[in-house]
């Protein structure tokens, strides 16, 4: 009992500056490798591609939520090239999440069926244009 309510503890919950720091590389170093495998990959629905894009938006999300905890925490937002490079990580993460949710109803859906009916659920947007926009905001 004594642990958990030790999670609540201010000392437990803060974030410090050099865990931070080494998410935010994580996070480059991810975003950086996305952007040198974009051009390369060629079936953008095929199960593989979707897997690649489905462990790295799993990856990413816990290293945005805490850099972005780390911001409010700190109070940060106000400063223009942080917030806007934590909100251009955002848009990256939700580009990322409906290949996410694609590879999951390609993995949960029988194999004659390359686009589940519920393909667009998630987006109207064809792979190829959620890869371009993710060109976009990766362009360095």
């Amino acid at each position: 009992m004594d642990n958990e309510k030790k999670l609540f503890l201010p000392h437990v919950t803060h974030h410090h500056s050099s865990a931070v720091i080494e998410n935010a590389r994580t996070l480059c170093r991810k975003f950086a490798m996305m952007h040198e495998l974009l051009p390369v990959l060629s079936n953008l629905d095929g199960k593989k591609s979707l897997k690649y894009f489905s462990n790295l938006y799993l990856e990413c999300v816990p290293i945005v939520i805490a850099i972005t905890y780390y911001v409010i925490q700190n109070k940060l937002a106000g400063k223009e090239k942080i917030y806007n490079n934590v909100e251009k990580a955002r848009k990256i993460l939700e580009h990322l999440k409906i290949l996410h949710l694609r590879y999951q109803l390609i993995s949960t859906s029988p194999r004659s069926a390359k686009k589940p009916a519920t393909w667009y659920d998630c987006s109207e947007l064809e792979n190829y244009e959620i890869v371009d926009k993710l060109k976009e905001l990766i362009e360095p």
